[in-house]
């Protein structure tokens, strides 16, 4: 299970987590093995993902005041235009955030892949 599922479907669960604070401990992040727990890597791409996260619902925000905008430009050109330079700045701002969570996802199943030789 992908860690985005397991955050939502366990960890936010309110029946199965005792201790609400525990769902922002980046120690307790599941990684492919129980040993694995709070690895550099880890830790990295659970504040990857919140980072991500945040940067999209701003970028969603923006989208939905630059609809407002246009709705309301009241055939204004000026105004309409610029509600649409919003809408699209705000779309490719949601690609782009969508774009670097997946290989953000690749890189670190790339990292957890790598084994070392003991030199």
């Amino acid at each position: 299970m992908d860690r985005l599922s397991w955050f939502f479907i366990e960890r936010a669960h309110a029946a199965s987590t005792p201790n609400f604070f525990a769902i922002f401990d980046p120690f307790s992040i599941p990684g492919p093995g129980n040993n694995s727990k709070g690895t550099f890597a880890n830790v990295v791409t659970y504040a990857m993902s919140w980072v991500l996260a945040i940067v999209a619902l701003i970028a969603f925000v923006y989208l939905i005041i630059s609809g407002v905008n246009y709705i309301t430009a009241g055939g204004d050109a000026e105004k309409a235009t610029k509600a649409r330079s919003g809408i699209l700045n705000a779309i490719i701002g949601i690609v782009v955030v969508v774009l670097a969570f997946f290989i953000l996802r690749f890189a670190a199943n790339l990292g957890e892949n790598v084994v070392t030789r003991p030199s």
